[in-house]
C-alpha cells in the first residue's frame, strides 16, 4: 500500500495531475507536497476555460481499514502463511476499504450543494467520477481556475489555484 494512499485524509480531488485535499469546511485548497503547481516542460498555456464548459472530476474518498487489507496482502502473499494464495475477490476488498457512510454522505450533500448530479462510482465507492459545468467546479473548489494548455500535439485542461 502505498503512502499516498495511507496518508489519504478526507476528500482527494484528482485532476490532470494535480490532487488537492480540503479541510472539513472545504475552505481552502491543499495541494500534496509531491504535486507540482508548475507547467510541465513543454506544454504551455493556451486559454481560460469557460464557465458553461463541461469538465469531468474524479474525487477519491478516504479509505477505511487500509492497514488491515495491508496484513491480508502480506498473509496471501507469504509462502509461510496459512493464508497464502486465498488472494481477495474485489468484492471482499470493496467490504474492507469502502468509505464510511458518514463519508459518502459529507461527499454526497457537498456534490448536492454545487447542483452536481451527473455522477457514477466504483464497486469500492472511494472513487466518484462527476461531469460538471467549469462554473460548478469552482464552486465546489473555491480558488481554482481551469485553463486549457498543450505541447504542440494534444490539448488538456488543468486546474490551477489562483
Amino acid at each position: 500500500i502505498s503512502p499516498t494512499m495511507r496518508a489519504a485524509v478526507g476528500l482527494w480531488v484528482l485532476f490532470a495531475g494535480f490532487s488537492a485535499v480540503f479541510s472539513h469546511s472545504l475552505e481552502y485548497v491543499h495541494l500534496e507536497p509531491d504535486q507540482s503547481t508548475s507547467v510541465p516542460d513543454g506544454w504551455k498555456k493556451v486559454a481560460k476555460v469557460a464557465e458553461d464548459e463541461s469538465l469531468m472530476l474524479t474525487f477519491a474518498l478516504k479509505q477505511q481499514n487500509v492497514d488491515q487489507l495491508e496484513e491480508t496482502l502480506y498473509k496471501v502473499s507469504n509462502p509461510d502463511d496459512e493464508s497464502y494464495g486465498q488472494h481477495l475477490s474485489l468484492d471482499q476488498i470493496a467490504a474492507i476499504v469502502q468509505p464510511s457512510n458518514e463519508t459518502i454522505a459529507k461527499v454526497g450533500k457537498w456534490l448536492e450543494m454545487a447542483e452536481v448530479t451527473e455522477c457514477s462510482t466504483v464497486i469500492t465507492k472511494d472513487f466518484i467520477k462527476c461531469f460538471m459545468t467549469v462554473r460548478q467546479a469552482q464552486r465546489l473548489l473555491g480558488n481554482v481556475q481551469f485553463n486549457r494548455y498543450t505541447d504542440g500535439e494534444r490539448t488538456v485542461i488543468r486546474s490551477e489555484v489562483k
